[in-house]
Formats: C-alpha cells, sequence, structure tokens
C-alpha cells in the first residue's frame, strides 16, 4: 500500500464511542499512516472545528441528535471541499449510495477497516487532482479572457483563418479602423479577400509557409476597402484550434514607418548630393586656383621671351635668341605636362584607362625610369636604387607602372634639397613586389596627411615649388586598377616614405 509522508493528515473524527476512535487510530498507525487529529461528538462541536486546514473527516453515520448526512451539508454549506469518509458499524447499501451521492469520498464498516487507510489516500489524491484540474481551468479560463481582450481592444489587425481551408473564423474591430472593411464581412471568407489581386498568386502561399515553418514574419501589401493597398507587417503562427488548428495573423500598418524611412533615404540622397556638389565645387576651386598659378608662370615667360625676340632680335646673337627660344619651349613643355596630368586623372578616375599587363622585367624597367628622372631633374636628382630578393616573372601595365614610379619619384627628387638622396627599393616578397621611396625632404604637415591624394590638393608647406597636386592621385588610381594599396608616413622636415604594394600576377582589381 502507499504510505504518506512524514507529514501528519489533519483530520477531524466525527464519534461518539471513544473505543471506536482507538480502533480507527490503531489501524491507521498500523498502515503507516499518522493522524493529527480532533474530536466532535456532535454538531455544535463539529461546526466549531470545521476550517479549511483539515485535511479528511472520518465521521461515524448515526450519533445521538446528529448524523453524517448532516455533517457532509454543513460542510458543504460553508464552501469546504474536504474528503468525508463515512465510518460506521451498519449500513444499508441504499444509504451508502445516498452518502456517495451526497459527495462523501468513501464508506466503510468499522469491522473491516483494513481499506481505511487505502481509503484515505485515495481520496486525498481526488482532492489534489480535482484542485490541479480546477486551477488549470481557472488558468485556462484567465488565459481565454486575457485572449479575448487582447483580441478585441488589440489597435492591430487580428485574423484567425482555418489553416487548411484559408477561411476566416473570426477578425477584430481594428479591421474597420485599419482597411475599413466591418468584421462580420470577412468572417466566413477566404483571407486573400485583403490580398491585392496583383500579387494574390505569391500570397497565397501564406497558410503554406506557416504550416511549414510554424511562423512568419514578413511585410506585405494589404488592400482597403476604398480599393487602395495599406503596407503591413504581419506576424502569423499556428495554434489548436477545436479539433484542428488555426492561423492567427497579425497585421500592423507600417504606411507611417514607410513615410519616415523614405523621408530618411530622401534626406541621405540630398545630403549626399550636397556633399557631393559640395565636393566638385572644391575640386572646381582647386583646379582654377592650379590653372591660375601653374599656367601663368609659362605664359609670361612666353609672352616676355616673344616681345624680347619680336622687338629686339636684330641687337642679340644667337645665344641670346637660343636662350630665348629654349624658355618658350620649356614653358609649353610645362604646359603640355600640366594638360596631359589632367587628362590622366580624368580617364583613370572615369575608368577608360586600359588595363594591359604584360611581362616585364621589373629591374631593368625601374633603372630606366631612374634615368629618366635623372635626366629630367639634371644636378638635382641623386636617388639610390637597390633590389632584395629573388626576381620573378611579373605581370604588369607598363604605363600604369610608369605614372605611379615617375610620380613618387619626381616628387621625392623636387620636394627635397638639391642633391639630396632619395631611397628607391625594390623587395621581391612571394607573390607580390613592395616598391618604398624615401626622401628626406620638407615633409607633409599631419593636417595635410589625409587629403593627399584628393586630386588638386597640395600641402600647405609647399611654397612656390611648382606642382599641379595631381600626381599622387594618379599614381594612388594606378596602383588601384594593378589592385594593389599606396601608403605613406610623414613628417614635417623630415621626410617622406611612400610604400606600394602591386601583386605580381597581373589580375585586375575587382570593380569597387
Amino acid at each position: 500500500m502507499e504510505t504518506t509522508s512524514l507529514t501528519a493528515i489533519n483530520a477531524l473524527i466525527l464519534e461518539d464511542q471513544p473505543d471506536d476512535i482507538d480502533l480507527v487510530l490503531y489501524e491507521l498507525e498500523r498502515q503507516g499512516i499518522i493522524l493529527n487529529w480532533r474530536h466532535a461528538a456532535n454538531e455544535p462541536d463539529f461546526v466549531k472545528l470545521l476550517n479549511p486546514e483539515l485535511d479528511v473527516i472520518l465521521a461515524d453515520f448515526n450519533l445521538p441528535q446528529f448524523s453524517a448526512l448532516r455533517a457532509l451539508e454543513l460542510m458543504q454549506a460553508r464552501g469546504l471541499e474536504i474528503p468525508f469518509i463515512v465510518v460506521t458499524g451498519s449500513i444499508s447499501e441504499e444509504i451508502a449510495v445516498e452518502c456517495i451521492k451526497r459527495g462523501a469520498a468513501d464508506y466503510l464498516l468499522k469491522d473491516r477497516l483494513s481499506r481505511l487507510g487505502t481509503a484515505i489516500l485515495q481520496a486525498l489524491r481526488e482532492r489534489r487532482l480535482n484542485l490541479e484540474k480546477r486551477h488549470a481551468e481557472a488558468a485556462l479560463r484567465d488565459s481565454e479572457m486575457k485572449f479575448k481582450t487582447l483580441f478585441s481592444e488589440s489597435l492591430d489587425v487580428i485574423l484567425i483563418i482555418n489553416s487548411e481551408s484559408g477561411v476566416v473564423l473570426d477578425v477584430n474591430k481594428s479591421l474597420l479602423r485599419s482597411l475599413g472593411y466591418p468584421p462580420h464581412q470577412l468572417v466566413g471568407k477566404y483571407y486573400t479577400a485583403l490580398i491585392p489581386d496583383s500579387t494574390i498568386d505569391s500570397e497565397g502561399e501564406l497558410l503554406t509557409m506557416v504550416r511549414n515553418h510554424g511562423a512568419l514574419y514578413d511585410s506585405r501589401e494589404f488592400l482597403r476597402a476604398d480599393g487602395t493597398t495599406c503596407p503591413m507587417d504581419i506576424t502569423a503562427t499556428v495554434i489548436p484550434w477545436g479539433t484542428g488548428t488555426a492561423v492567427v495573423a497579425t497585421l500592423r500598418d507600417i504606411t507611417e514607418r514607410r513615410q519616415v524611412e523614405e523621408a530618411r533615404q530622401t534626406a541621405e540622397i540630398l545630403q549626399a548630393q550636397l556633399e557631393h556638389e559640395k565636393v566638385l565645387n572644391e575640386l572646381k576651386s582647386r583646379f582654377v586656383s592650379m590653372v591660375s598659378h601653374e599656367y601663368r608662370t609659362p605664359l609670361s615667360t612666353i609672352m616676355t621671351s616673344s616681345e624680347l625676340l619680336l622687338n629686339y632680335s636684330d641687337r642679340m646673337d644667337e645665344e641670346q635668341k637660343s636662350r630665348y627660344f629654349t624658355q618658350i619651349q620649356q614653358s609649353v613643355k610645362n604646359m603640355i605636362l600640366l594638360m596631359d596630368e589632367v587628362l590622366t586623372i580624368e580617364k583613370l578616375n572615369i575608368e577608360q584607362a586600359p588595363f594591359e599587363p604584360r611581362e616585364i622585367d621589373l629591374t631593368t624597367f625601374c633603372n630606366g625610369v631612374v634615368d629618366e628622372i635623372n635626366f629630367n631633374h639634371q644636378d638635382d636628382s641623386n636617388i639610390e636604387f637597390s633590389v632584395q630578393g629573388t626576381p620573378t616573372t611579373v605581370k604588369l601595365d607598363e604605363s600604369l607602372l610608369r605614372q605611379i614610379l615617375t610620380n613618387l619619384l619626381s616628387n621625392a627628387v623636387k620636394y627635397s634639397p638639391g642633391g639630396s638622396k632619395v631611397l628607391f627599393s625594390l623587395k621581391w616578397d612571394s607573390d607580390r613586389v613592395v616598391i618604398t621611396i624615401t626622401d628626406r625632404g620638407i615633409g607633409i604637415p599631419a593636417d595635410d596627411q589625409k587629403r593627399m591624394f584628393e586630386p588638386f590638393h597640395r600641402a600647405r608647406n609647399v611654397s612656390d615649388i611648382s606642382g599641379t597636386g595631381l600626381g599622387l592621385s594618379i599614381a594612388k588610381r594606378a596602383v588601384e586598377l594593378h589592385g594593389g594599396t599606396i601608403g605613406f608616413q610623414s613628417a614635417e622636415g623630415v621626410g617622406t616614405t611612400f610604400v606600394v604594394i602591386l601583386p605580381v600576377a597581373g589580375e585586375e582589381a575587382p570593380e569597387a
């Protein structure tokens, strides 16, 4: 037999015979059941001892001027649900059935108490199960009430749809506010009545998606009663419904949110356009300033030299004439060089420059560029070229590579003291080549360094040194077309080091 826990059972014994009480207690103790008991022999004492803390009532059927049925009636009148077991000396079957009908948990004869322990434990178990059932039913009712309140008062549209047929079983009153339909107009119809005809085929998969995945989170267009559409977030999930299942779909109007998002995107586009305009205006201003400065000097030289030749050539010897003609030619070359750089950066920026890598002897190529720089700068150039590592086959675009090296080396020479050393190294490193160019020139001010690759930008400390501000922009774009990287370190008054890393495979960089 199942035994009780160590906690004693609170019991009220309704009995007028002390010997019978002792008999009950003895039998229960023999069965391992301990009672914490009180005793009543009449109605006033019984009523006085009745309380909700009781676990069980053991009642003799007949007492002087009192009975078990009367005791059961008094207990029920007070709303108490205490297991009530009739324990009596003799009782007819009809009366026993009547006791059970009236609410007694069980009945036993005093000469057959071997089943008393089991009866008490069974009554306690049934009481516990009944309490748990009532609690569960109360929780279910509370949950249903909350669901009904939420369903009815929610600002979102809530649809309950038959998960198999797609027929709307119920819908809350927000349907009228959000989409303009009275709720009763949709109940019994297919939910697709809310889907625009242009999208009904794809939207028809909604129930399939919910059934397959258990839930759906999406944004879709729904049809208003006036024929317009409304963007709405939809959250749908499958729930038990009667003997089958239903889909609960919550629809939230996101018109305002979309309007805010569209306004934000428009503002971002306008801001980007404004920033672009500012950049273009700044570039235009720099270009005009550069052209004004860089063209003024050679044009002045051409004008002065040509006037002297025109007015005084008959008084000049051949050496003087040659000098003025040379000045004119050099000025024209400078202007052509300026125009070439402008056209080069334009082609590179709009990606018109062809990228045509082919195998070259990089060491020989670099030596050739050094010779060109030395020739053009004559006594001002002192480039020290070195090679590290074992040369391997390299595929690079010669034209673009020349732009990189010529601009970086020319700048290094131009912005360094006359005759000072420029270090130019070529390092072979696995599948890439590292080009390093170091000078001990004027350096780049910290405030200018973040803008040095911008077209037409020149550092504030260049003074009257001629330049267009395009060389680094051209070099950077040429490096990017190779799929490489370029960077530098510089300190004003100390010098600058540029590092270019190029892949040797000759593969064009992916488009940005």
